[in-house]
């Protein structure tokens, strides 16, 4: 990640990586258990965020989901994710990372609670503290700081292809209209012929 000093907006670069898994059956027990060991406070990342440590230490592929929350020293909520991993492979260790929303945590110690669910309705529950330190230089910004909408017109924030996409659903639905309306216009006049001839043939 990178910014312009002069404008001061950042610019992205994405990488697309693709892995792929190949799974072999051993005979033996299987066991699925996770782990959950830390969660750091991450000081090189230009922007907040935590690292939660976790170790897959059965012998299956594991899809863990559920959530985290941060809390003050007072019991106030200050951050709540909704997670859901990605196979999580066995006999590994992931620092999976979770970027600071909204607000910037100021130095000072929390407490992060996760809980998370995985296969056969085993769960993980595990709480612990962290600290984010005294810095010198400025907090880094949370990551949706730089997301912001810029403007409040409601909208301002459909792009072009939504209202390409409104224009032709449009035209479509008033070329069916005229499409079934013109049939039964057709419909209408020729069952008013036919009672007029059958009129006609009874006087």
């Amino acid at each position: 990640m990178t910014s312009n000093g002069a404008s001061q907006h950042p610019s992205i670069d994405i990488q697309h990586v693709l892995a792929l898994g190949v799974l072999v059956n051993l005979p033996g027990p299987t066991t699925e258990k996770l782990e959950a060991t830390s969660v750091q406070y991450d000081i090189s990342s230009s922007y907040q965020r935590l690292l939660i440590r976790m170790n897959n230490t059965g012998t299956q592929l594991l899809h863990p989901f559920g959530s985290l929350q941060v809390h003050d020293t007072s019991g106030h909520l200050l951050q709540d994710w909704s997670l859901k991993l990605d196979t999580f492979i066995p006999q590994t260790s992931i620092d999976y990372p979770l970027y600071i929303q909204h607000k910037s945590l100021s130095p000072g110690t929390y407490t992060a609670m996760l809980n998370l669910s995985y296969e056969h309705h085993h769960t993980l529950n595990f709480t612990t503290t962290f600290t984010v330190p005294s810095q010198n230089q400025s907090i880094p910004h949370a990551i949706s700081a730089f997301f912001r909408p810029t403007s409040t017109n409601i909208f301002d924030l459909f792009t072009p292809w939504y209202w390409i996409a409104a224009v032709i659903a449009l035209v479509i639905l008033c070329g069916g209209v005229f499409f079934w309306g013109q049939k039964l216009y057709n419909l209408s006049t020729r069952l008013q012929t036919k009672r007029k001839q059958r009129m006609k043939r009874r006087s």
